[in-house]
């Protein structure tokens, strides 16, 4: 894998396709289709986890801070 593009032109190549294949994406519509089935699955999904992260960040970074503070 790490010599895959080490010609030069097989580089330029693979860039081109994967900009082709963007730029063919977007023409048919498939960014519509990302966003339409992308962001309700986020919003029943993600979101209602987020509290419960943000309160393990928080746990995390007291715990961080009181240690911090006692090793001084």
């Amino acid at each position: 894998m790490q010599n895959l593009f080490g010609f030069r032109l097989a580089k330029r190549a693979a860039i081109g396709l994967l900009q082709l294949g963007v730029l063919a994406d977007w023409g048919c519509g498939g960014l519509g289709w990302l966003l339409e089935h992308y962001v309700p699955w986020v919003d029943q999904r993600v979101t209602p986890q987020l509290p419960a992260v943000a309160v393990s960040v928080a746990e995390g970074l007291a715990h961080r801070l009181r240690r911090d503070r006692d090793a001084t």
